[in-house]
């Protein structure tokens, strides 16, 4: 449960700030913070963001609504963005507060940061990263205890971090304002100033009755039915921008305009709802839409010109979509509809840094591996491929039969599933039923047991480090370390505390750099440590693009990283997603920058292993390929 606050410093200067909560759904708020020198403008800006908002960000599929909402916010400050409509001096910040996941994006001059538990304080925007348009998202918890302070000014320009700091210390989000806002009053800004401030207090929970809270669903659902529509949420939008301006006026005044507004907006609401109903859509004639195919090549030219252009490119790209998808519902000209779609298709995977690799001769490694094979290692130098219940090897560049051995042992209904190299020159294998088997150096498979503990968990996923294994539980909401014994290991025990399994919910995947990467089923990322204390630190991901999501259920998700390596790699959606984390020590990493994504040009990927950063083994369905890149100014580039 968070307490939320905000304020505003008034020194009279002409930036005008605006301040909005919105309650979008149960555990799902929006907060919009805008600065701007132009009111009238600033006001058409709020509007069409109240617009887009409500009623269009589910909390079931927040970071892709967002992203969409965001385009057309980005559509019409495009408008204002010409010289004759040159916007003066605007800095907006829209956030959704998903439970405990924030997920935002700014424009302009805005600062936000975030205090820790331990007091530190992580700034979660770059201090240059100053945007005319809404082009990346960053997402992250935010854990029990921290506090997010969020600004229209730098506050670092006006106080030291100790301000923040122990600003942030006070018990109350309201007390924290006031604090910040009294320091601030004795510096010297240059500027009017806008201020939220949150705390997540997990453990307020307030008592509900489940009857009443029923009843209340039932009536916010029928509400919803009733209102849910372009006409009423424009309305809606319109009516709150209007008390903002009626809010300088006398108490008199404004509750005297107030009740009348109600009863009108209520009347006229009615009124334009029964008219819309009779309302029908006119479709247009064949010519009429041929006109618009072209209008669309049009549009994907400009912006296939303007890739590195993300304001530009977001216009182009939805003009474009929305014509395609127009004439499509009308059923012609499918066949040229499918052809464009494929050339947005492919302007859209550069655009979010998507680099599709040649499955040609040079980067063969082998083209004998069975087409069964599910996984791939390395160890020594020497490439390891799964199937269901084998293991192919030793796989070297041009060798022509490498050997293949089976289990013979394992039961009809198990298979393999996953697979890690051990330090003692062994590959560990989990099976489909949760039964753990090694595959020794000179090539003999035998089970491994924990000692202890009759059978092994039921594990969705392993890892190593330093000899320990951790598995991922099946239903994904503990860890559990085993400590190596001799050929075998000991009984596990939990790795997350009671609290911690709650708060963050249904695990995709971990990954262990010293510490464990927690890929989230929101796809949030968390680290936990173990030393020299035990803590979670919330992992801020930087620069995501719009194709951030899971596409396919069915197909794996998986982190991926090792103590000697420098990044972060993800296989989601068969292709292999590259973030720069931003800090060399495993234990300084507080956040992660998206550099991009490597895919298959003909086939799709089925696993990965990286030799080194810069260095990959991709499976296919055919054959093993080995993948050089190179990062550059926080870009992939294949070689």
């Amino acid at each position: 449960m968070f307490d939320i606050h905000q304020a505003k410093i008034d020194i009279q200067r002409e930036n005008d700030i605006t301040l909005r909560h919105i309650n979008l759904d149960v555990d799902l708020e929006c907060f919009i913070l805008i600065d701007s020198e132009d009111k009238k403008i600033k006001d058409i800006i709020l509007t069409n963001i109240l617009d887009t908002i409500i009623g269009n960000i589910s909390k079931y599929n927040t970071y892709k609504d967002f992203s969409n909402a965001l385009e057309r916010i980005n559509a019409l400050l495009k408008t204002w963005q010409d010289e004759k409509n040159k916007i003066k001096g605007l800095n907006i910040f829209i956030w959704i507060l998903n439970k405990s996941n924030l997920t935002f994006s700014n424009i302009g001059r805005v600062s936000g940061y975030l205090i820790k538990g331990d007091s530190e304080l992580v700034e979660i925007i770059e201090k240059w990263d100053i945007k005319k348009e809404f082009s990346f998202i960053s997402s992250g918890d935010i854990n029990d205890g921290e506090v997010v302070v969020l600004s229209t000014g730098r506050l670092l320009d006006y106080l030291s971090r100790s301000d923040i700091r122990e600003s942030a210390s006070l018990e109350k989000a309201e007390n924290m304002c006031k604090n910040l806002e009294n320091i601030l009053k004795w510096e010297n800004i240059e500027e009017n100033i806008g201020i939220v401030c949150m705390r997540n207090n997990l453990f307020v929970i307030p008592k509900e009755d489940t009857k009443i809270k029923n009843y209340l669903s039932r009536a916010k659902y029928l509400w919803m039915k009733v209102f849910d529509n372009k006409i009423v949420k424009t309305s809606i939008a319109n009516s709150m921008l209007w008390y903002e301006n009626i809010s300088k006026q006398s108490k008199s005044i404004k509750n005297a305009i107030l009740v009348v507004g109600i009863f009108v907006s209520v009347f006229l609401l009615y009124a334009i709802i029964g008219g819309v109903l009779g309302n029908s859509k006119v479709s247009k004639d064949v010519a009429n839409s041929q006109l618009n195919l072209e209008k669309a090549r049009d549009y994907i030219r400009v912006a296939n010109e303007n890739i590195a252009n993300p304001d530009v490119f977001d216009l182009n790209i939805k003009k474009a979509e929305e014509i395609v998808y127009e004439i499509k519902d009308k059923k012609l000209f499918l066949n040229d509809l499918s052809k464009i779609l494929d050339d947005i298709t492919i302007i859209k995977k550069e655009f979010n840094g998507v680099e599709s690799f040649e499955e040609d001769g040079e980067k063969l490694i082998s083209d004998k591996v069975s087409a069964k094979a599910t996984h791939i290692l390395e160890m020594w130098g020497k490439i390891y491929a799964l199937t269901k219940n084998s293991v192919i090897w030793p796989i070297i560049p041009w060798q022509e039969n490498p050997k293949e051995k089976v289990f013979d042992k394992l039961a009809l209904e198990d298979s393999f599933k996953n697979a890690v190299v051990m330090s003692n020159g062994s590959i560990l294998i989990s099976t489909k039923l949760s039964k753990l088997v090694t595959f020794t150096s000179n090539a003999y498979f035998r089970y491994t047991d924990a000692i202890g503990q009759t059978t092994w968990e039921e594990m969705e996923q392993i890892e190593t480090f330093t000899e320990n294994i951790y598995t991922l539980k099946k239903d994904g909401n503990q860890i559990t370390r085993h400590k190596k014994r001799g050929d075998n290991f000991e009984a596990g025990t939990n790795y997350l505390e009671e609290a911690d399994t709650k708060n963050i919910g249904k695990i995709i995947s971990i990954a262990i750099d010293g510490g464990i990467y927690i890929l989230k089923k929101d796809l949030s990322i968390v680290k936990v440590f173990s030393s020299p204390r035990y803590r979670i630190e919330s992992i801020m991901i930087n620069k995501l693009p719009k194709n951030y999501s899971i596409e396919e259920w069915s197909a794996p998700v998986k982190l991926k990283t090792r103590l000697e390596l420098s990044y972060l790699y993800l296989f989601m959606n068969n292709k292999i997603w590259v973030f720069k984390p931003n800090a060399k020590n495993y234990q300084d990493v507080k956040s992660l920058t998206y550099i991009g994504q490597i895919e298959g040009k003909t086939y799709k990927i089925k696993d990965f292993y990286i030799h080194r950063d810069g260095e990959l083994y991709a499976l296919n369905e055919k054959w093993i390929y080995k993948i050089n890149f190179e990062v550059s100014d926080d870009k992939l580039i294949l070689k």
